[in-house]
């Protein structure tokens, strides 16, 4: 497992992206302050091997509003050529819930759902962090979402071009996002999350507030917060 340490910042605003890793020196980290980078599938998280977590960091960064907080990017390696699991995904949660990860961005999956993935995701859920993760792509035999988009307390995200789709589905997603289907559910994610950071950047200690003294769920009374009004259009990213 290679490691690269944690620099000390002064970022308001800590996003996790759990992915394939991230591309060192591409133009998003000039907006995105990479913080710390761990790989769970022993290979180096600075070296994007799909190129996928670099064009899902890309898409956030392009579609943050102008008055988003500093960002403080950190990256868990979670998803290989051969091998991320469930098992590596709930690793990767724990550690970035463990750095202070406010926002996760998950935009992959796995069609089983294994305890500690659960676990992961509960624990995050129920200290206030918000995981935001791509229901899946209609396509290749996939017939229902995605783990951890179709647990309780996950901001799930469909793409449009899917949407008439996902009412056969048991879970469908939470939130649609203009998306094509070669951008699919992915990028749709990574567009949602910068829809969330807008949120907290206009309600500032209100959206806080607002998880503790609602009643609901923390992720949940975020998400019904935003969800109440449609997003404002977004800068559409450039998948590589």
């Amino acid at each position: 497992m290679k490691t690269h340490p944690i620099r000390p910042t002064d970022e308001r605003l800590t996003v996790a992206l759990l992915d394939t890793g991230i591309t060192a020196g591409h133009a998003c980290l000039s907006r995105l302050r990479l913080h710390a980078a761990q790989s769970f599938i022993a290979a180096d998280p600075l070296n994007d091997w799909l190129g996928h977590g670099t064009t899902i960091a890309d898409a956030f960064a392009r579609a943050l509003p102008p008055e988003a907080p500093p960002i403080r990017l950190i990256v868990g390696q979670v998803i290989g050529p051969r091998d991320g699991t469930g098992a590596t995904l709930a690793s990767g949660l724990r550690w970035a819930h463990g750095l202070g990860a406010r926002l996760l961005i998950v935009a992959a999956g796995t069609l089983s759902c294994p305890p500690a993935l659960a676990r992961a995701v509960a624990e995050a859920c129920a200290s206030h962090r918000v995981i935001v993760a791509a229901a899946g792509n209609p396509f290749h035999g996939q017939r229902g979402p995605l783990y951890p988009a179709a647990l309780p307390g996950v901001v799930s995200v469909g793409c449009s071009a899917f949407q008439s789709t996902y009412a056969e589905w048991w879970h469908p997603p939470d939130r649609i996002e203009q998306a094509t289907t070669r951008e699919g559910t992915s990028i749709a994610a990574a567009r949602a999350a910068a829809v969330i950071v807008e949120q907290w950047a206009r309600a500032g200690p209100a959206a806080v507030m607002l998880t503790r003294s609602s009643g609901l769920p923390p992720c949940e009374a975020l998400r019904d917060a935003r969800y109440a009004s449609p997003p404002p259009p977004l800068t559409p990213p450039h998948p590589r």
